[in-house]
């Protein structure tokens, strides 16, 4: 495939960003281009040595030229021009230096000398001093120093941003162990010397009398930007009186004399003349607003440029080139290995020149997003240069490409069902579709597997949750995990609740799973870590269920098994007791606590043979006749002790019953097995015919006979009555029917020594329904323990492991089979007086009704509805009592019966979820659940930008965020550069400077010379120091476009190109470690947005200008995005009121995201014009996809992140989202106003 096209597909949506919206451009500028002065390093001096390279290897992209001689050691290499006895003259720089950095009053002034001997010495304003200057620590130099003598620099020295180090008279010494060193360095009439271990000299000018370098190693790149500042034309040399003192004993170079000017002027005219000749040629301003016009044609056109004239095919239409400045005649103008479309709308690079940046990379060597691809890399493979993971599968594209072989540009390259990044942490080979060759692909095969989740809130005592399972497909990308602390109502308000409550979902099928906190121990309060109780919510049941709880001290981990997800708490346990043993004084007892009349327990026997032993002598075919094998004859013992130690237990009416199946390898016939929990349990007619075939075996006590025969068993069985093995478990309901409360309690005792694999959930749900509680026994080291946990758990039993037969005795007293149960009391309300009619009888309500997370719940009996939301008492809290059902675990001290009511809203609270919408609304117009909170809101973490400032009455005002409008007409005095165009165009600029300002705020790791500008009263930012922010921000990184023109200037504002490189250039500047890159669609826009936040990152959105079509009616059809406000802040939509603010062509400052599942609205929001606005974001998407030009591409995305590589958390094309990592800025790509 033609790469070009490729690119024209994959970066159509993104591009839509780098287009036109309103005024915008990036076309040139029409002025001229300025001369480059040629020479990277320059010697005036006429003797040998006035260029002096001491150096092992000294590689230079440029010319060296002197008047004298070049002296160098070492490997020299000169990329460029190496001249000597060059006979040129000196460049005299003096007032172009002093009008760009030391007129009026915007630079420091030091009268003698200025020394400066500090740990860190930032310079961000020029200083200019009358004698010598002398700075020793880690500078960092932003801008330009000029002293008339000599300036000695030592420590590390940076010198960025193309800067100027400037000795009128004297030498310039930089003595340092590392240097780093761009613009110009300037001595005219003295010595440069620079010498240090580590020295680099990227984009530099060094121009003086003699020139001396000194390291080990040292790259030099010439500096075009700074060679456009030097020119090709010196100044006269004007020597002012009270400073020829510095030049006394030397020669002055020849001074051109007015006269002589005069001359060359005359001699010029006719090359002015032809210049005026051909002036004709020019273009008008009548013709640059044509070509401007034309330029956003073209751009809105995007779709179409197919269907254009494309002599070089590289994706551009030549009339777009011809504008633009770049060769319609080669695909590559710059020669720079990318073509021209891949620059222009992808890297947003300079189509002439090869290293945009000139920091001696190539554009195409650069790695933007720092994968391990290179632009030119990511160009030929199809990746996105600004995303180091394009098809968002957790492989950075270097890694995909570099280490692992996988496709990039495919989240799954192998189609087994695992994307590319969970294969190699699951042991899987990405490229393999089955890694072992077992016939199974790796997204089936199940293994062992785990996921953590790093709770966010650092005050909560649970700081680490982990999910372990054997299940197939990824557990990481199926498993969610999240806190509903006061989102769910019930779950965050629990009795005794410990940290707070969390959600685990998964759709991963599993058996069993560990579910395990880990604990801060010093954040328990009160609470011992050993009476740590993990509970989970039983939907179908309306209440909690406890759980058997292993503590860990030593590691702060607790944790339990489970059979399923579901919502999960830790209580204290001590104090979920209490509020179950609580007593109300309103319940009279009408039925006391009694024994039960009998005890019914079925033991069943599993003794298959265990996998592991699988073809041994004595395990491959049935047991009769043949001689027993040791693990069977272990298995025997253990079964003839437990049946000993249960018959010695029964009492009078008691009832014991033994079952046994045995399996090898699964080939039993129907006659040597019989499976219990399958055959026996159910009451269908499928199984009464074989059933009461069994139960004629038992009544002739044949089962005795088989256990002497077969099993050498030869202990008599007494029982106190035939044996019975289907006895009451056939008989189902009848036994309640027939004895009201003197039914016996029906348990089954399963004892298994390999796998059990018979427990259907269909019949362990039977099992529970009647109450029927299995208790497993896990016998042996050959037992698998996670099907025996899932039976005893559904079915409300308990689990047990005996390794040794010498816990037998333990164990049989745990399970009680000798203790006869106790039947539950039974209390009632008897006084009913219902005052209020609500349906709850005043004492209760007066009482208190606890409720199925353990509140105790008050209400007024005189008001039918205590809270005033037009829901009754009794409508909110069921007036039916429930009776809780408690876990067998032996650790639990709670009463054999105790009541709850179910509540489904809280009857004192109208709002009981606090989403904003009275329960009576969600429950009777919404059908929503009113103690689930149905709105998200993602919010920043702190306070938004807050500038103090006077309205046009004359009034103190507090904004929200910053104001382009702030810019009028009052600061054209001022000195404030673009004043008009930041008013009218500098929404951008003030986003990104707001986000930047913000994150210096909120965290002094970001904090810059250019934040510390910021001033602060009563915590509010002072308006003068933010309007000089404000202009610095935007004449250093975030330049508002403008183009020159003949009688004037049009003023564009800011494209998003240009955003993200001003962020690159303020990290590069302060290297505070923020990156970016360019993205974009608004697939998970909205994600990324609400990811970006809870990061405690505001985002800048754009939306694109008015498609020309609609432009006319825009207006009286309301076409333009609407902005709301809502000053209650209470996110229901009649609260939210139109405003007659609507934009297009504009960037807002994203603050926070509402999602409202209620209404199905989702309002962002914003900060803009220094004011709190809401977008309803389904209108704004509606806009952009219908009516803004490049509508059909939506809107772009620039992302900026706060680390060493971008968040996969954050996704450009298609992405799942997990929480935890590291935070993002994300920038609209439109270039707007």
């Amino acid at each position: 495939m033609n790469w070009r096209r490729k690119w024209k597909q994959i970066t159509a949506v993104i591009a839509a960003g780098a287009m036109v919206a309103g005024n915008m451009t990036i076309l040139p500028a029409k002025a001229e281009e300025k001369t480059r002065y040629p020479y990277t390093i320059f010697a005036s001096a006429q003797k040998e040595g006035a260029i002096t390279i001491n150096a092992d290897n000294f590689c230079l992209n440029g010319d060296m030229v002197t008047n004298g001689t070049i002296s160098a050691s070492g490997n020299l290499q000169i990329n460029g021009t190496k001249k000597e006895s060059a006979e040129e003259s000196m460049m005299y720089l003096f007032h172009a230096i002093d009008d760009a950095y030391f007129t009026g009053t915007d630079y420091v002034a030091c009268e003698g000398d200025y020394v400066l001997e500090e740990t860190n010495i930032n310079i961000s304003t020029p200083v200019a001093a009358s004698g010598e200057m002398n700075l020793e620590g880690n500078i960092n130099l932003n801008t330009a120093i000029k002293a008339l003598e000599t300036i000695t620099l030592t420590g590390e020295v940076k010198n960025t941003n193309n800067s100027v180090i400037y000795s009128k008279y004297g030498d310039i010494i930089i003595d340092s162990t590392n240097v780093n060193l761009s613009g110009l360095i300037y001595a005219p009439f003295g010595h440069v010397k620079i010498q240090a271990q580590n020295l680099g000299l990227n984009n530099i000018i060094v121009i003086a009398e003699t020139v001396t370098i000194i390291s080990s190693s040292v790259n030099v790149n010439y500096s075009s930007q700074m060679a456009e500042f030097v020119g090709t034309e010196s100044e006269l040399l004007d020597i002012p009186d009270d400073e020829r003192k510095y030049l006394e004993g030397r020669e002055l170079p020849d001074v051109t004399t007015e006269e002589n000017s005069s001359e060359e002027t005359t001699e010029d005219n006719s090359t002015e003349e032809n210049t005026t000749e051909d002036s004709s040629t020019e273009t008008t301003t009548e013709d640059w607003d044509a070509k401007q016009k034309r330029y956003e044609e073209l751009m809105s056109d995007f779709d179409n440029w197919n269907s254009y004239l494309d002599t070089d095919e590289d994706g551009l239409p030549d009339e777009l080139e011809e504008l633009i400045g770049s060769d319609k005649i080669l695909s590559d103008t710059d020669g720079d290995g990318l073509d021209d479309y891949y620059e222009f709308l992808q890297l947003g690079t300079s189509l002439t020149e090869p290293d945009t940046d000139e920091n001696g990379i190539s554009d195409a060597e650069e790695d933007f997003d720092g994968d391990g691809l290179n632009n030119a890399q990511e160009y030929m493979y199809g990746t996105l240069p600004w995303e180091s993971d394009t098809d968002q599968d957790g492989l950075s594209d270097g890694d995909e490409v570099l280490v692992y072989g996988t496709d990039p540009l495919k989240p799954d390259t192998d189609g087994d069902g695992l994307i590319d990044g969970d294969e190699p942490a699951m042991g899987f080979d990405p490229t393999k579709p089955d890694t072992d060759e077992n016939g199974i692909p790796d997204g089936k095969e199940r293994i062992e597997q785990s996921v953590t989740y790093e709770v966010e809130n650092k005050e909560c005592a649970v700081t680490e949750i982990q999910v372990d399972m054997v299940t197939s497909g990824s557990l990481t990308a199926s498993t969610t995990i999240e806190s509903i602390m006061d989102t769910d109502y019930g779950c965050s308000n629990v009795a005794g609740l410990v940290g707070e409550p969390f959600e685990i979902t998964t759709t991963c099928t599993f058996e069993t799973a560990t579910l395990s906190y880990k604990v801060d121990q010093t954040k328990l309060g009160e609470t011992e870590f050993n009476d740590l109780l993990f509970l989970w919510y039983d939907e179908d049941n309306k209440q909690m269920v406890e759980l058997e709880t292993e503590h860990d001290a030593e590691t702060g981990i607790v944790s339990t098994e489970t059979t399923h997800f579901s919502k999960y708490m830790l209580v204290d346990q001590k104090k979920w007791e209490e509020v179950w043993n609580l007593q109300f004084d309103y319940l009279t007892t009408v039925l006391p606590e009694r024994e039960i009349d009998a005890c019914y327990t079925y033991l069943l026997f599993d003794c298959t043979v265990p996998w592991e032993l699988a073809g041994t002598p004595g395990n491959s075919s049935g047991l009769k006749g043949k001689k027993l094998t040791e693990y069977h004859s272990q298995y025997i013992d253990a079964g003839r002790q437990i049946i000993g130690e249960v018959t010695d237990t029964m009492r009078e009416n008691d009832k014991v019953a033994f079952a046994f199946y045995h399996e090898i390898h699964n080939d039993m016939s129907n006659t040597d097995t019989f499976e219990v929990f399958g055959r026996l349990l159910y009451d269908d007619g499928d199984y009464l015919t074989e059933a009461e075939n069994i139960k004629e075996i038992a009544n002739r006590n044949e089962l005795e006979k088989m256990l002497i025969k077969e099993w050498q068993y030869d202990r008599e069985i007494k029982l106190n009555e035939d044996l019975e093995m289907l006895g009451v478990i056939l008989q189902n309901y009848e036994d309640y029917e027939k004895t009201d409360t003197r039914y016996p309690d029906r348990r089954i005792v399963l004892v298994c020594g390999s796998d059990f694999s018979y427990g259907s959930s269909e019949l362990l749900i039977y099992l529970k329904k009647r109450n029927i509680k299995v208790d497993t026994i896990a016998l042996g080291e050959y037992a698998k323990e996670a099907p025996l946990i899932r039976v005893a758990k559904m079915t409300g039993g308990t689990f047990y492991k005996m390794q040794d037969l010498n816990d037998l005795s333990d164990m049989i007293m745990k399970l009680g089979i000798g203790k006869r149960p106790v039947t539950n009391s039974n209390t009632e309300v008897t006084d009913l007086t219902d005052t209020d009619e609500d349906g709850i009888p005043d004492v209760v309500e007066r009482g208190g009704m606890r409720n199925q997370y353990g509140m105790i719940v008050y209400t007024d009996p005189k008001k039918k509805d205590t809270d005033g939301d037009k829901l009754t008492d009794g409508e909110e809290i069921d007036p039916t009592k429930r009776n809780k059902q408690f876990s067998n675990i032996m650790t639990l001290d709670v009463p054999k019966n105790a009541d709850f009511y179910y509540m489904e809203s809280s009857p004192r609270n109208p709002d009981t979820d606090g989403d904003g919408y009275t329960d009576y609304e969600e429950v009777k117009i919404y059908h929503s659940n009113p103690s689930i909170c149905n709105v998200d809101v993602y919010e920043l973490q702190h306070d938004y930008i807050a500038v103090n400032f006077i309205d046009e009455d004359g009034n103190s005002q507090i904004s929200y965020g910053g104001n382009q409008g702030w810019f009028g007409e009052e600061y054209k005095q001022n000195n404030i550069e673009k004043y008009s165009t930041i008013d009218s165009y500098g929404c951008g600029l003030i986003s990104i400077s707001d986000i930047l300002l913000y994150l210096a705020s909120v965290n002094s790791k970001y904090s810059t010379d250019m934040t510390d500008l910021i001033r602060t009263d009563n915590g509010a930012i002072e308006y003068n120091s933010y309007i000089d922010y404000i202009s610095r921000m935007e004449k250093s990184f975030f330049h508002v476009r403008d183009i020159d023109l003949i009688d004037g200037k049009k003023w564009t504002g800011i494209d998003g190109l240009s955003i993200a490189y001003g962020v690159y250039k303020y990290n590069w500047f302060y290297n505070v470690d923020l990156h970016s890159y360019w993205g974009g669609g608004t697939d998970k826009m909205l994600k990324n947005i609400e990811e970006m936040l809870k990061n405690d990152i505001p985002v800048t959105l754009s939306a694109n200008a008015i498609k020309e079509q609609y432009e006319a009616e825009a207006k009286d059809k309301g076409l333009y995005i609407k902005m709301y406000t809502n000053d209650t802040e209470i996110p229901r939509e009649k609260n939210y009121e139109m405003t007659d603010a609507t934009f297009d062509n504009h960037y807002v400052t994203v603050t926070g995201v509402i999602r409202n599942s209620i209404e199905d609205r989702t309002w962002l929001q914003v900060s803009s014009w220094g004011r709190k606005f809401y977008i309803d974001y389904n209108e704004y998407l509606y806009y952009m996809q219908t009516y803004a030009s490049m509508g059909g591409s939506a809107t772009n995305i620039l992302l900026c992140f706060v680390c060493s590589k971008p968040s996969s958390d954050i996704s450009n094309s298609s992405y799942s989202f997990s929480p935890g990592r590291s935070p993002v800025i994300s920038i609209g790509m439109s270039i707007s106003g």
